[in-house]
Formats: C-alpha cells, sequence, structure tokens
C-alpha cells in the first residue's frame, strides 16, 4: 500500500471538488480530513484522467503551474489559490497581501516568475504591501501595477 499526498485542490466550473496527487491522479474529498494545499477554481473543465497527454487542456496548465509553485522555495509558501478565466489564463492569490498577481498563460513562465520574485525582493519593501490592487506580468520583460 502506498499513501497519495494531494497537492491542489480543484473546484470545478461545475463546482465538483477533488484533488490531484503529485501523479496527476484525482482524488476524492474526505469527510475527515481537508488537505492544506493550493487551491484551483474558476472556469477549469471536468476531469478527464488522460489531460497529460493531450496537447491542450486547462487541467494540464493548472497541473503544471501548481508543480512549477510548489518547486519552487520562494512561491511555494505564498501562493495560495490559482484563479482560472475563460481565456485559460491565471490569476494567482498570495497568501501575504491583498493584490492579486494576472500571470496570463503560461508562455514565458520562468521569466513571469523570475519578475514576480524581484518585484517582492525588490519593490515591496520600498513601497510595502498595501499599496497595490494588482500585479500584471502579462506583457513580455515588464511588471504592470495597478495602484490602489
Amino acid at each position: 500500500i502506498q499513501q497519495r499526498e494531494p497537492i491542489l485542490r480543484v473546484i470545478d466550473k461545475n463546482g465538483i471538488n477533488y484533488y490531484l496527487d503529485a501523479s496527476g491522479e484525482k482524488m476524492p474529498m474526505s469527510e475527515h480530513f481537508t488537505a492544506r494545499v493550493i487551491i484551483a477554481s474558476g472556469e477549469i473543465p471536468a476531469f478527464v484522467p488522460d489531460f497529460e497527454e493531450r496537447e491542450k487542456h486547462a487541467i494540464k496548465d493548472l497541473f503544471y503551474l501548481t508543480q512549477r509553485i510548489l518547486n519552487d522555495d520562494f512561491l511555494q509558501p505564498m501562493i495560495e489559490q490559482i484563479y482560472v478565466d475563460r481565456k485559460n489564463e491565471f490569476t494567482l492569490i498570495p497568501k501575504l497581501g491583498s493584490h492579486k498577481i494576472l500571470l496570463g498563460n503560461l508562455e514565458n513562465l520562468e521569466n513571469k516568475l523570475f519578475r514576480l520574485e524581484k518585484m517582492y525582493t525588490e519593490v515591496f519593501p520600498y513601497e510595502g504591501w498595501k499599496k497595490h490592487k494588482t500585479i500584471n506580468l502579462k506583457y513580455k520583460g515588464q511588471v504592470v501595477c495597478e495602484r490602489r
């Protein structure tokens, strides 16, 4: 017997709740335990077992993004929720602050996450955590922020 560990809680667009484990397998919700993992919600389609083999699938992108966040020592303790919109673009909700991180699609993901880390380490210590409403990383080579 091998115990599976959930890495992501998914609430799909039909309101169905389930977990995904590290290998991408669907896990049912438990009545006795709630795992402390990243929550994904929004326009997420119904689960299909072969989502990883498909060329384009929202759950495939979501699973990849979750793995990328969990493998990053800086982001892993910071991100609490991922929201997926109708265009299959991602918004990250951090645990600290009341801002949202508009990530967009996964194109140039490494550069976007690099710019986000720079924002947190070089700008927020001087301007504060409550000055911005959104941090937009969609534009190539830029960080566009909306003030409160």
